[in-house]
């Protein structure tokens, strides 16, 4: 005659939802983006020059070569020398480390 609580109570359910659709980046203004310069020191070595950009107007399509930063509010990429830096159709920075 005691009464039940029920405390947890879980479920788990497989089913088909749509997939989401992504924003897609929009053409990008890669020398409105260009911030100048910073030196960089790397180790004991003389700093070296990396170019500075803005995240906001960097769009799909823009090819950084490093060495370069691109600086936003919640991150900074750091683009080492030599290495290639693509934004993709999403926005997504792609850095090819081997060719």
């Amino acid at each position: 005659d005691d009464p039940v609580e029920m405390v947890t109570a879980r479920l788990r359910a497989i089913g088909r939802v749509p997939r989401p659709q992504l924003p897609l980046a929009g053409p990008g203004d890669l020398e409105a983006a260009r911030n100048g310069s910073r030196g960089v020191h790397r180790g004991a070595a003389d700093p070296l020059d990396y170019a500075l950009y803005r995240r906001e107007p960097l769009g799909h399509g823009d090819h950084i070569a490093g060495p370069a930063i691109i600086e936003e509010a919640g991150a900074t990429t750091v683009i080492p020398p030599d290495l290639p830096c693509q934004v993709d159709e999403y926005g997504n920075y792609h850095i090819r480390t081997a060719q």
